[in-house]
């Protein structure tokens, strides 16, 4: 449990809450938000969306397993399907010029996108997962993603509302990019198509459609997620999108 009422500095209260993140530990998310907004104050340097996007110290090698200890903080929050706290974050530093890079980067090591992450999940509730799946689509807005965008962040201060829900019009987004994104494949060839299809992720399969999946990418397996799906209304779902688009 996430202990909210002992002080602590703005990096204690990080490893804190990494050990809560991959020790699947209660946390109340919005008690969470307010304390990150708290030792923001205190400590304004470096912002959050800095320590929860950044490699992990090489101090943490010999105290977390080696499944976590490469893994970004802001990498378990979508592990562990800690959406309000995801949307928060991508919210209060939406100008902020490091959100896209660090939210959009592939993991060197798996060639993982935080969309593989989400996806391969075995224990994030749907509903988690779709709140967050759609909180990346909005990272590709033409506006958002402009070389142009001022790169002044939002004051933590001033950002105290928790965005519980997140609408996606995806007539002001930039569908190229997202498609790439989305089809992205890691080291094994998986795109998180794949990986949603070999879980069964029927309600994420419909967004990832939509957000201009390939369902015919092939892996080094030479399998594609249309021969993964062995959920005939997964199969039937992609057979009526593809009925719908031509």
């Amino acid at each position: 449990m996430l202990d909210l009422d002992v002080p602590t500095s703005k990096d204690q209260f990080h490893l804190i809450l990494r050990k809560c993140l991959i020790d699947s530990s209660a946390m109340p998310e919005e008690a969470t938000i307010s304390r990150m907004i708290e030792t923001d104050e205190q400590q304004p340097v470096p912002s959050w969306l800095q320590l929860l996007t950044q490699a992990p110290s090489t101090a943490l090698d010999g105290k977390e397993s080696p499944n976590t200890r490469y893994l970004s903080t802001v990498q378990l929050l979508v592990a562990a399907g800690a959406s309000i706290i995801f949307n928060w974050l991508t919210s209060t530093y939406q100008n902020d010029p490091l959100l896209f890079p660090s939210l959009t980067s592939v993991d060197q090591r798996t060639g993982n996108t935080l969309l593989h992450i989400l996806a391969n999940d075995r224990q994030i509730s749907l509903k988690s997962a779709s709140s967050i799946l759609k909180t990346v689509a909005t990272l590709f807005q033409m506006k958002r993603t402009s070389s142009s965008l001022p790169g002044t962040p939002v004051s933590i201060k001033r950002k105290r509302a928790i965005v519980r829900q997140v609408d996606v019009d995806l007539n002001t987004v930039d569908m190229n990019r997202l498609s790439q994104f989305v089809n992205i494949q890691n080291r094994d060839g998986q795109t998180c198509v794949h990986l949603v299809a070999l879980r069964s992720k029927a309600p994420l399969l419909g967004s990832l459609l939509q957000y201009g999946a390939d369902v015919n990418i092939r892996d080094k397996d030479n399998e594609t997620p249309m021969t993964l799906m062995h959920d005939r209304a997964m199969t039937e779902q992609v057979q009526e999108f593809l009925d719908k688009k031509s």
